[in-house]
């Protein structure tokens, strides 16, 4: 958890520089395109290989903990790149779409990893589409942001001094 609000973090630096003319439309999926640009490509690339490497890795471990590890590996691939959030969102689908990655009917993953890259999508997809996507009033911090009123300015998104 305390990975994902680090990418949450990471994302929301982005953000804040992001024109807002990209940041309201992306409230659903969305297709991917036929002609990625090569930075989504070279990062999907990356994406790839880290699932591949952390399934790798841990073969052999329980289900839920290759997930997790396959999650780490690809939060750290997208926090060492330094990717603008809707790079980062458009090659986490693509890699999404060539692993082939489907939900069962029994709710299951068609292949191990594609749970840990779909848990690393939403939390993307939540960040970038902000506190409105989930009712909730909390969300990602803006630097520079006073703590919500009724608040002593501790938690995960605010921080004293902010």
């Amino acid at each position: 958890m305390t990975r994902i609000l680090c990418l949450s973090a990471i994302l929301a630096a982005g953000l804040v520089s992001a024109p807002a003319t990209w940041a309201g439309s992306l409230q659903g999926p969305q297709a991917v395109s036929s002609q990625p640009s090569p930075e989504v490509e070279a990062l999907t690339a990356k994406i790839r290989t880290a699932m591949a490497e952390a399934i790798a890795a841990n073969e052999g471990k329980d289900s839920a903990q290759v997930e997790l590890a396959v999650a780490a590996a690809i939060e750290d691939v997208i926090a060492a790149s330094g990717a603008a959030p809707e790079v980062v969102q458009a090659a986490l689908r693509l890699a999404m779409a060539r692993e082939q990655c489907r939900l069962l009917d029994d709710q299951r993953w068609n292949h191990v990893g594609c749970e840990g890259l779909n848990r690393v999508a939403s939390a993307v997809d939540l960040a970038i589409r902000g506190p409105e996507a989930t009712g909730n009033p909390g969300g990602i911090a803006t630097p520079g942001t006073p703590p919500p009123p009724g608040t002593d300015g501790r938690g995960p998104d605010y921080r004293r001094g902010n």
